[in-house]
This record gives C-alpha cells, structure tokens and sequence, in this order.
C-alpha cells in the first residue's frame, strides 16, 4: 500500500526540475520546518541534527559493520526526521564525507550512487543529485 505522501512524491517526480524545486519549497514554507524554518545552520532542526550526528558517530565509531551503524538509534532518528533533513544530510557529506548514503536513500527513495563503489564516488554522486534539484549548494556558494 502506498502512502499519500509517496503517491505525492511520485506526481511530483514526474513534474520538469523547476518545478519541483519550486512545489518542494512551498511545501518546506507550509510545513513549518524545512529549510526556510529550521534546516539551515544553526537552526532547530540542524542543532538536533548535529547532536544525533556527534551521539551517533561517538557510539558507533568502532562498528565494523555499516549495517550496525545505520541501525542505531540516533541513525534511526535521523531518518525519522525525513524530507527536511535531506539539505543537511548533503551539506555534512559534503562537509565531511560519511555513511549517510543509507539515510538518504531511506528518506528520498532514490538511488543516485548505485553501483558505486567508494564512500567518495557514492557522496558524490549524491550532492550532484542534490545539486541538480537546488537542494545543496557548489561548496563556492558556502558563506
């Protein structure tokens, strides 16, 4: 079964890019707690980011396994977070490369780094889908 918010994503999807920048936005502005409100730096949303980000990477630092790692619970709250938290996802593997590939996909169902092979390879292949949808900025752009 889907869900509506999936069945909106999927119509959104099939809309031309500027479009679906310009629906994302407004739904980010409405809703309270997208990047307007709270996903930029320094904002709620990013605070509670950062503090699950250093509790997780604190906690699992010694993980051998990925799978252990994305299955703690900070991790888990940070995919709970959802949509909103896509910007920063992007902007931190830029900022400093990590195993948010999961969190990612989870969050926006997309794939871009399949069958990449390295951490760099797959980050980048994200922040390029990032950048392609206005939701991460060139590090150039970075104030």
């Amino acid at each position: 079964m889907v869900s509506k918010a999936e069945e909106i994503y999927h119509k959104v999807q099939a809309l031309p890019d500027t479009t679906q920048r310009a629906v994302l936005q407004m739904v980010e502005s409405l809703a309270g707690n997208g990047t307007q409100a709270g996903a930029h730096p320094g904002g709620r949303l990013a605070q509670e980011f950062d503090r699950l980000v250093e509790i997780w990477r604190r906690e699992t630092g010694y993980f051998s396994f990925m799978s252990q790692r994305a299955l703690h619970p900070a991790y888990q709250r940070i995919i709970g977070m959802g949509w909103a938290l896509v910007p920063l996802l992007l902007l931190e593997l830029q900022r400093q490369p990590d195993h948010f590939l999961w969190a990612l996909e989870a969050i926006t169902g997309e794939k871009p780094a399949g069958g990449m092979d390295t951490l760099q390879s797959a980050a980048g292949a994200w922040l390029e889908w990032g950048r392609e949808r206005s939701l991460v900025r060139q590090r150039s752009q970075l104030g």
